[in-house]
């Protein structure tokens, strides 16, 4: 093992000890597994409708090919640009009936067990919030070790950015005055992360999920 896969291996396992403090799931995967983790995932076989961002590397990577071959959930699928031409009413109108969305982190964050989304990818931060489950991929050079190394390394390579960044550190949760816990009551109840080791992204991160030349 390299001494680059070995960071990587102790990054991914910290952030999946957090996550998973966190009632959430994740996984690392290579490439050649997606298929077949994603056709047994439960998340997506007890989903009806999902709504998925439409971008570059969902292409690459084999993702959306593998989605579409899925029985269920029925797929929308979401331009990945806040330049899209969504109007506000329409897109909350569609993710109020859809029970999953399914999205490329920008970079996961283990110390934290943190999802970092950038708002210039999607064309509203309601499609992280409004679906009942979310589904995450991402490439494994995306994992950073805290917010130090988040807004010291990755987010000046991370090239245009929009208005915000969306941190995501678990499912929604709130609780009463008797002290009970209850997910899901302002953003996603249920959240897995798939973390992919891809032959597209083993150079770096920064590139994956910035418009590349030529890209539209």
């Amino acid at each position: 093992m390299s001494r680059k896969s070995g960071k990587n291996q102790h990054l991914f396992s910290r952030f999946q000890t957090e996550i998973t403090q966190l009632n959430a799931e994740a996984v690392l995967l290579e490439e050649t597994a997606l298929p077949e983790r994603l056709r047994g995932l439960e998340l997506l076989r007890s989903g009806r409708k999902a709504a998925v961002l439409d971008c570059r590397w969902f292409r690459e990577t084999g993702v959306s090919k593998i989605l579409n071959s899925l029985d269920r959930p029925e797929l929308f699928w979401i331009s990945g640009s806040q330049n899209s031409r969504w109007k506000e009413a329409d897109l909350r109108s569609l993710l109020g009936d859809t029970d999953i969305a399914i999205l490329p982190a920008q970079n996961l964050i283990a110390e934290t067990g943190t999802i970092v989304l950038n708002s210039r990818k999607i064309p509203s931060s309601e499609l992280s919030l409004l679906p009942d489950k979310l589904l995450v991929v991402a490439p494994e050079p995306s994992l950073v070790a805290d917010l130090t190394a988040f807004y010291g390394q990755a987010l000046p390579s991370m090239g245009k950015w929009g208005s915000h960044l969306i941190f995501i550190s678990g499912p929604s949760r709130t609780s009463d005055i008797e002290k009970k816990l209850i997910l899901g009551m302002h953003g996603p109840r249920e959240i897995f992360v798939v973390v992919l080791r891809s032959r597209n992204f083993q150079e770096g991160w920064g590139t994956g999920m910035s418009r590349q030349k030529g890209e539209r």
